[in-house]
């Protein structure tokens, strides 16, 4: 699955307009995603606004981003993410922008970045954050990548998903990694993987956990392990109250 929608990113890449140069002031009023994070440690949910992914199907596929985004802010989130890829999870620009219009809290632009064109679009819609795969990246690239974005002032969350990837990912100090327990190419969830993966990640660099949170219990469990905040989607997607999901998972 991965390589399909890497391949798609391609396309998009070699077919996008150029982007004009970003004025000095535009990152002025940029939301700090880490200290968002470090206020709310250990309890800190990234909740997340997505319509449909390849794993799930269709979640919500009728979602008004800025409502969402308005109630997750009202639940305690420490900061909202956003999927804008729109041919595998039906997300656009347009959901980032209204979303972050709507809160005061970080916006995290989720998508499967490869270039820096995608990078500088991203600040230009907006985002407070980006996500750097580095399952789609190898480590010069992400290098450059995570530059530019820190250039730009928003924070990099480094996403690994193997003790490999990890390795590398943190000989380029992050300061945001995610711990992705979802298998990117089959899709499949080994709730372990945090486990294994945490107590090789420093005390300075902040951590959070993905993917497959679906309870209060999951949260405490993943704080123990060295979890400093929890991106959540489709727990949050599929419930009927959204607020409520939210609100019970930092609260119980």
């Amino acid at each position: 699955m991965l390589r399909r929608i890497i391949e798609e990113k391609r396309r998009e890449i070699r077919f996008a307009k150029p982007e004009r140069t970003l004025p000095e002031q535009f990152g002025a009023g940029r939301r700090d995603l880490l200290e968002a994070i470090r206020v709310r440690r250990g309890n800190a949910v990234i909740a997340e606004i997505k319509r449909r992914s390849p794993s799930a199907g269709s979640l919500r596929p009728l979602v008004d981003p800025a409502s969402l985004a308005s109630a997750y802010q009202m639940a305690g989130a420490a900061a909202v993410s956003v999927l804008t890829d729109r041919s595998f999870f039906g997300g656009s620009v347009d959901d980032l922008v209204e979303a972050r219009r709507a809160c005061d809290v970080p916006v995290l632009r989720k998508d499967f970045i490869i270039g820096e064109v995608q990078v500088r679009k991203s600040a230009r819609m907006g985002a407070d954050a980006v996500l750097l795969i580095a399952a789609a990246l190898d480590p010069e690239r992400c290098s450059r990548l995570m530059e530019l974005a820190l250039r730009l002032d928003m924070v990099p969350l480094l996403e690994v998903h193997s003790h490999e990837e990890l390795r590398w990912a943190l000989e380029l100090s992050p300061p945001l990694l995610g711990i992705n327990c979802r298998n990117l190419s089959d899709l499949s969830v080994d709730p372990t993987l945090f486990g294994r993966l945490a107590p090789q990640v420093p005390e300075d660099c902040l951590l959070v956990a993905e993917s497959g949170i679906r309870g209060r219990s999951d949260v405490l469990e993943l704080r123990e392990l060295g979890a400093d905040a929890f991106l959540v989607g489709s727990h949050l997607m599929r419930s009927p109250d959204p607020f409520r999901a939210l609100r019970a998972l930092l609260e119980g």
